[in-house]
């Protein structure tokens, strides 16, 4: 089966509980202790390399962070594959320092899909973005809300396609 490209549209994706695992613990204390040993969000490298495909390249990572912790993630995406070769490339990173401006930033490259763990993030997004996903387990958010909900990356995919 061949992978299906979407035309004219781009995506964006949250870092912290989309790609790189925060579990539930504060990601800004596990960096600063041990970056690299903050684990990926299983199926992430794997979803990232077929979004790639199927939005023909247009994927940016857009996080809400300080800039030492963007500094971070960059590196943290690169030593876990995410960055060169066919994957990210490094200008697709971008680190915002307040919520609005993943908004910003969105508008500005023209994103049309945004997967996030932040239902505070989604709602700065919404109508802005077309499509949006609430990404990993929620239990107290209802399913029939303005958005999407995956689960882990094998139900994200499915939604995607």
């Amino acid at each position: 089966m061949g992978v299906k490209r979407v035309a004219a549209r781009a995506l964006g994706l949250d870092f912290g509980g989309v790609l790189a695992s925060s579990a539930g613990q504060d990601l800004r204390r596990i960096a600063a202790s041990d970056p690299m040993s903050v684990p990926l969000v299983p199926g992430a490298l794997q979803a990232v390399s077929e979004l790639l495909q199927l939005f023909d390249g247009r994927v940016w990572v857009i996080s809400k962070a300080s800039p030492a912790t963007g500094e971070w993630t960059r590196a943290w995406l690169a030593a876990h594959g995410f960055l060169g070769g066919q994957m990210l490339a490094a200008e697709r990173i971008e680190i915002v320092q307040e919520r609005i401006g993943k908004r910003e930033r969105c508008l500005a490259h023209g994103i049309t899909h945004f997967v996030d763990d932040g239902v505070k993030n989604l709602r700065v997004l919404r109508g802005r973005v077309d499509w949006l996903c609430l990404f990993g387990e929620h239990p107290n958010e209802p399913r029939d809300g303005p958005w999407h909900h995956a689960d882990d990356w094998s139900v994200a995919m499915r939604l995607i396609r």
